[in-house]
């Protein structure tokens, strides 16, 4: 998608995207400000369901279901902790 000008973005065709009013700039940024918010409360969310099973984990032996789960967030967490070295590396 090519920026043309200032009213309206085009691709690549020449045809016109989308016009871009005044209130589209405070929906994106509502839109991203949700997002950002939404993240941080599944990350912190899933934090305490991650320590939640690691002290059930010494008590007693853990079921298929929390066995799945606790591996999966370990590897979210990983993943996460990989793009933030690769976002901190490129600036």
């Amino acid at each position: 998608m090519v920026k043309l000008f200032k009213y309206g973005t085009y691709d690549r065709f020449g045809r016109i995207k989308s016009n871009r009013f005044k209130g589209d700039d405070l929906l994106d940024n509502l839109r991203r400000s949700l997002r950002v918010i939404s993240i941080c409360v599944l990350i912190i969310s899933s934090s305490f369901y991650f320590r939640h099973l690691a002290k059930t984990k010494k008590q007693r032996k853990l079921s298929t279901i929390e066995l799945t789960m606790y591996t999966i967030i370990y590897i979210a967490y990983a993943f996460l902790t990989i793009s933030i070295w690769i976002f901190i590396l490129v600036e």
